[in-house]
């Protein structure tokens, strides 16, 4: 559970009933977002911004890891030589910002154009 830590060194305690209380932390979260009742999860979980940042994420999901890679590369060619004073930070931040303007235009150059296709396939009612 400790960020940075190798799951070897954690020891038994937060592998075992941390990783629980984690499991049913988030399985909580999940039903509280199904049921919709009116709390302050469901008031989090309506904001805008969230629900478009939600249609975008399978394309987070799938271009993070390639943009975040070339962004370390760069880092460690280039501003690990040099004199940093928050530069790393910086990097994060416009590596966050690069994936989440690709997750935009995969969204709207490739996934929206096969969500159209939906018309064609009707549901079938189970």
């Amino acid at each position: 559970m400790a960020v940075g830590v190798p799951i070897e060194k954690q020891g038994y305690l937060p592998q075992t009933i941390g990783y629980t209380v984690l499991g049913l932390g988030f399985g909580w979260l999940v039903l509280a977002a199904w049921y919709g009742q009116p709390t302050v999860l469901g008031f989090i979980f309506e904001r805008p911004w969230l629900r478009h940042l939600g249609k975008r994420s399978y394309a987070i999901y799938i271009l993070h890891i390639p943009i975040l890679t070339v962004f370390h590369s760069v880092y460690k060619s280039v501003l690990a030589r040099t004199d940093r004073d928050g530069r790393d930070v910086l990097l994060l931040v416009l590596a966050f910002l690069v994936v989440i303007v690709a997750a935009e235009l995969s969204w709207h150059c490739y996934e929206k154009q096969f969500l159209k296709l939906k018309k064609y396939f009707p549901r079938a009612d189970v």
